[in-house]
Parts: structure tokens; C-alpha cells; sequence
């Protein structure tokens, strides 16, 4: 048989306030969440534009070219 301890390990309560350490762990999860949920929204209306016909690529294309008029013709 496996012998066991019988000595108990402290456990922290249940409800007691974070530690510094898990606190610091909180805050970069809540950071990487919101990173997350920016990058999905962006995907989401990049999406929705795109399903309109609305191909940013083709715009800033086109931008480029009005710019190079604007200085060519000058």
C-alpha cells in the first residue's frame, strides 16, 4: 500500500481576498480577454464590410492612386 499523509495542508478561505501574485495573474488574463475580444471585433466588422462589398484592400488602393495624381499633376 502507498503510505499517506495524514498532515493537513493550510488551504487559503475560500472568499479571502486575492493575493498580490494572483491579482497580477487577474489583470494580464482581463488584459489578453480584451485584446481578444478587440481582435474579434475587428474580424467581425471587417466581415460585415466585406459581405456589403466594401473591400478595404481596393480602397486603400485606390487612395494611393488619388495621392499619386494629387503630387504627379500638381
Amino acid at each position: 500500500m502507498t503510505a499517506m499523509t495524514t498532515r493537513a495542508i493550510p488551504a487559503r478561505p475560500y472568499l479571502a481576498p486575492p493575493t498580490t501574485i494572483e491579482r497580477m495573474l487577474l489583470s494580464v488574463a482581463h488584459a489578453f480577454e480584451a485584446s481578444a475580444h478587440r481582435r474579434m471585433a475587428r474580424r467581425q466588422q471587417l466581415a460585415e464590410r466585406l459581405a456589403v462589398g466594401v473591400d478595404p484592400v481596393e480602397r486603400r488602393r485606390g487612395y494611393a492612386a488619388d495621392a499619386a495624381r494629387a503630387t504627379l499633376y500638381r
